[in-house]
């Protein structure tokens, strides 16, 4: 898991920044005790004197959740321009009138109270247009992807949220849509800065939130990302999972790191593991293991390796070790196939 993998510190550099409305104001300590899976940290700011009224708020729920409040106007237009994006998936909660989001450099898209927004990673450059002197109210959970991955291993089924880089947005049924305004209404409402409680209540109901968002039901897609962009968008993930499968095969004796294969095959690290699972059922070390197997029990019947260079050769410093993951995988020992091909020779 990565160090920061809701990327908190690149939200808040993008509210530390000299042109940025907004200034940070000192909180609470971090409460302890207000997440069951650690504690919970919370950033407020507010927009400065001059600049329009209103605040902003985030806090983090361990390292798989964080929420995020935005009520605030400003005197002036403004573009916000957006471009270190995380690799996170947020779900932002439309709960007023849509005035306008750029959801990439070429599209607009008009949402109504109820739609969720949703990022699915890095969707490239974004823009923002921002209209004077009109309340903005904003909630967004964003979740790590490895928490994405996790569930898409357990077989739930998030299509929904569309392909990594993508933006689309979903509309519910009205009662599931009452349902998540009242949510989010909810959520804004409360004052967290002093009090546990609130902070509790706030997870709560990110969490119910979420799991709305999460199963999809009575949830359809309005808008996603052009027809033919997404296809591109497939081709791509498509090649570079093949030229890693490619990579893979040809140097199956030193593979490569993840880190390395993603750099080479032209994809990010975190797609590329998604995707490959996807394509071949494995995951990149389950297909390396796979693939070592598969040259053992060649050379195996090839008969002319013994079996310490079999070991050896498959990256095993221990033949004990190796006839373990070799009968694992076939079903019997590399031993006995060996003697099986010398007496067939």
């Amino acid at each position: 898991m990565s160090i920061d993998p809701l990327a908190l510190s690149r939200y808040q550099q993008y509210f530390q920044r000299v042109d940025s409305p907004f200034e940070e104001l000192p909180t609470a300590s971090d409460w302890r005790g207000a997440s069951s899976t650690s504690s919970a940290v919370q950033r407020r700011y507010r927009v400065r004197a001059g600049a329009g009224a209103g605040w902003f708020d985030m806090h983090a729920f361990g390292d798989r959740m964080a929420i995020s409040r935005l009520q605030c106007s400003f005197t002036q237009s403004r573009v916000e321009h957006y471009q270190d994006i995380p690799d996170t998936i947020r779900l932002s909660v439309v709960l007023n009138c849509d005035h306008g989001a750029h959801v990439r450099a070429s599209e607009k898209t008009l949402a109504q109270p109820g739609d969720i927004r949703v990022r699915n990673g890095n969707p490239g450059p974004v823009l923002h247009a921002v209209v004077p002197d009109v309340m903005r109210t904003g909630l967004a959970i964003d979740l790590s992807r490895d928490m994405i991955e996790t569930l898409g291993a357990q077989g739930c089924d998030l299509s929904h949220l569309g392909l990594p880089g993508s933006c689309s947005l979903l509309r519910a049924d009205t009662p599931v849509a009452l349902r998540l305004q009242t949510l989010g209404q909810r959520m804004m409402a409360l004052h967290t800065d002093a009090h546990l409680l609130a902070k509790i209540e706030l997870e709560t109901l990110g969490l119910e939130l979420m799991l709305l968002a999460l199963k999809g039901e009575d949830l359809r897609a309005v808008t996603a990302a052009a027809g033919a962009r997404a296809a591109a968008a497939r081709r791509h993930w498509g090649v570079a999972v093949d030229d890693a499968i490619d990579i893979l095969q040809s140097e199956w004796r030193h593979p490569p790191t993840i880190a390395e294969l993603a750099r080479r095959a032209g994809i990010n690290a975190c797609y590329l593991k998604e995707f490959f699972r996807q394509r071949t059922g494995m995951t990149i070390a389950d297909y390396q293991r796979h693939l070592r197997m598969r040259h053992a029990r060649d050379m195996l019947e090839s008969g002319a390796y013994t079996l310490q260079q079999l070991a050896h050769a498959c990256g095993y410093a221990r033949t004990d070790k190796f006839s373990i993951a070799f009968r694992r995988a076939w079903g019997q020992s590399p031993s006995g196939l060996l003697g099986s091909a010398r007496s067939a020779r």
